[in-house]
Formats: structure tokens, C-alpha cells, sequence
């Protein structure tokens, strides 16, 4: 049950962080724009953003590690919904990762 309740907080989080990064951005203007950029550029910014995350949810897993171990895995959703929810007024985001751990 608590996993259901973790994943339907995620998915209400990052509709509403998804809206409110959304709701002035003009779909097609995006698409052009990404359309303009290196595939080199693009392959490069997606393996640094992936080792990035690697790093952070090690991390995070080193800092718990005298509470109780808890799995890499297991790190990633609470990690992604703090750092999405960080966009949001006030860095509802770390509350909310705070939450999910």
C-alpha cells in the first residue's frame, strides 16, 4: 500500500511540476528548437546528466548508510521527484524527497 501511495504522489507531483514548467512554452517552438541541436551535443549533455545521477544517488546512499542500507535503486524516485519538485515555489522539492526517504 505504502508503494502505491509513493507512486501516485509522484505522478500528482510531476503532472503539476510538468504544468507549471509547460503552461507558457509553445509546443512547436520547443520542437524547432531541439531540431537545431548537434546529435553530438545532445548524446553528450544525456551521458553527463546520466553520470550526474549516478553520482547523486551514490551519494545519497553513503549519507543513509549509518541509518539503515537502503538500495541505489530505491533512490532514484525520491531523488527525482526532490530534484523536479525544486522548481517549484519555496524548494518543495527537498521536503518532499525528505518525505520519500
Amino acid at each position: 500500500m505504502r508503494n502505491l501511495w509513493r507512486i501516485l504522489l509522484g505522478t500528482v507531483i510531476g503532472a503539476l511540476a510538468s504544468w507549471y514548467l509547460l503552461k507558457n512554452v509553445s509546443l512547436p517552438e520547443i520542437i524547432s528548437t531541439l531540431r537545431s541541436v548537434p546529435p553530438g551535443a545532445m548524446g553528450a549533455t544525456f551521458v553527463l546528466m546520466c553520470s550526474a545521477y549516478f553520482f547523486r544517488l551514490h551519494r545519497w546512499k553513503m549519507l543513509l548508510s549509518p541509518l539503515r542500507d537502503v538500495p541505489t535503486m530505491g533512490l532514484l524516485s525520491p531523488l527525482a521527484i526532490g530534484l523536479l519538485g525544486n522548481v517549484l515555489p519555496g524548494r518543495v522539492g527537498e521536503l518532499l524527497k525528505g518525505l520519500l526517504l
